[in-house]
């Protein structure tokens, strides 16, 4: 493999969880559509379950794309996801149909926390097959 195919493959991997967080950021700050109370899955928010579900795969996107293993590197990328999460929440302040929310803050870090955590077991479980 050339330099310039192992570059190139390298950027898809970074640009992967930067696309991501520009959807997610997207998302987070346009006017929500106002659908009535807030439906639950297990007494859960379907909202809590989103904002989980989509800083779950922004942190994996991030350790897949710098190919971490080490329990720093993951510990790292998670809560970086959890921070970006954090700071999208601020940013919400700027604009009027939105709102910051502790507990949003919260299903984030949740959501980066669980997901790595799932990823390391099934790619545990996939590595003892071989």
């Amino acid at each position: 493999m050339s330099l310039s195919d192992a570059l190139a493959g390298r950027r898809v991997r970074l640009a992967l969880p930067v696309l991501w967080a520009g959807v997610v950021l997207v998302a987070s700050v346009v006017d929500p559509p106002s659908a009535g109370p807030t439906p639950t899955v297990g007494g859960v928010g379907v909202d809590k379950l989103l904002h989980a579900a989509a800083y779950g795969v922004l942190a994996v996107l991030l350790v897949m794309s710098r190919r971490a293993r080490s329990p720093v590197e993951l510990t790292t990328l998670t809560l970086a996801s959890a921070g970006y999460g954090a700071v999208v929440e601020v940013v919400q302040l700027s604009f009027p149909a939105r709102t910051f929310s502790r507990a949003d803050a919260l299903a984030n870090a949740l959501g980066a926390a669980v997901a790595v955590a799932l990823w390391l077991v099934a790619r545990r479980r996939l590595a003892g097959r071989e």
